[in-house]
């Protein structure tokens, strides 16, 4: 199992997206942390439109997924 708790997730003022989470993968029937970690990543947009944006938000999640499923792969 995945917790993730969102601390922020919205664009600055030139359209990048930020997103900083607190996540940790946890295992088992007793809920050992297996890893804990904080990610912030900030996503370029490209221009200052609603589009851009999104989509810069939507890589942003892009990469914190990828990160943790590379977590939970070294984990297995």
């Amino acid at each position: 199992m995945v917790e993730i708790d969102v601390l922020r997730f919205e664009r600055d003022t030139t359209g990048a997206a930020e997103l900083l989470a607190r996540w940790a993968v946890v295992g088992g029937s007793d809920g050992e942390v297996l890893e804990a970690k904080e990610t912030r990543i900030n996503e370029p947009a490209g221009s200052r439109t609603t589009e851009a944006s999104v989509a810069a938000l939507s890589r942003a999640l892009a990469r914190l997924s990828r990160e943790i499923a590379a977590s939970i792969r070294r984990l297995e």
